[in-house]
């Protein structure tokens, strides 16, 4: 019955059969195996540490390190209070507060603003391309998100002023309105995570504190209706995240007395600079 036979190929086909079942219990086994070495790690305790998964050489902060940063932004905020105070107080400021100011310099205000937060739409994207770890990156990432919301708030105000988008998209805005903007595109490219970050912070109390200074007389003054004065309620920059983030990045990248003095110069700048933003709005044609 088996004279005829040949063992030679019956061997190879067995042989065969053997390989493609070797290979494909592999091909099961290694995507199950893999899929769950997520799983795996969240069961270990260190997983749920943040800074497990952390780039090379980056320490784990102790709370001291921490307060220091914090007490170093407290400094910041001491060090410009004059120049911060003196913001709020600005003639322009206080004309919208008090309804003084004529309806083409908020159409003016409205034009440089829009192209501020254009720009800074860009220096976070910008951020993120050159953020040295997953963490800082993320909270770039956040911050774009957030200056997206900001510009789609601000449509209802532009639009509340006859303003067209796309109208501003194509002129330009008072040159001196830009410096601030285009201080933040250098800091982009050149500074580091905590020029950044003492940036970003110091842009956000100004930002802020004008928001609120307006918030009121735009409503009774211009009667500028409440979904176009959303855009004037900036709450993160006061909130614990937000705060925490920017003293965790410099602690982490500026922790000398020379890094600190650096970014107290950067702070110096960035208030200059803000300053200058509202004095072109005045000096714009249709201010009283």
């Amino acid at each position: 019955m088996f004279a005829n036979v040949r063992w030679e190929v019956v061997f190879a086909l067995i042989f065969a059969c053997f390989v493609c079942f070797v290979v494909g219990l592999v091909l099961w086994i290694w995507p199950v195996w893999a899929l769950g070495r997520p799983q795996r790690c969240r069961q270990r305790p260190e997983c749920d540490d943040p800074t497990y998964l952390r780039m090379p050489g980056r320490d784990i902060m102790g709370p001291s390190t921490l307060a220091e940063a914090h007490a170093f932004l407290q400094e910041v905020e001491r060090t410009q209070a004059a120049s911060l105070a003196a913001i709020r107080e600005h003639p322009f400021i206080q004309g919208v507060a008090n309804g003084t100011i004529r309806h083409e310099s908020l159409r003016q205000f409205a034009h440089a603003e829009y192209w501020y937060m254009r720009g800074g739409v860009k220096h976070f994207a910008l951020s993120i391309l050159t953020a040295p770890d997953f963490d800082t990156q993320r909270f770039y990432h956040q911050r774009l998100s957030g200056e997206l919301e900001y510009l789609e708030r601000f449509h209802p105000f532009l639009q509340a002023l006859g303003l067209d988008e796309q109208q501003l998209d194509r002129s330009w805005p008072d040159p001196r309105t830009l410096s601030a903007v285009n201080f933040l595109f250098r800091i982009s490219a050149e500074g580091g995570p905590a020029d950044k970050a003492i940036a970003w912070y110091v842009v956000g109390r100004v930002f802020a504190d004008t928001c609120r200074a307006m918030h009121e007389g735009l409503a009774k003054h211009y009667q500028i209706p409440p979904e176009a004065l959303r855009f004037f309620v900036i709450p993160h920059v006061h909130s614990a995240p937000f705060v925490e983030t920017i003293a965790t990045i410099i602690a982490r990248y500026a922790p000398s007395p020379a890094d600190r003095a650096h970014l107290q110069q950067v702070a110096e700048a960035i208030v200059v600079y803000e300053r200058e933003f509202y004095d072109a709005v005045a000096e714009s044609r249709g201010c009283s």
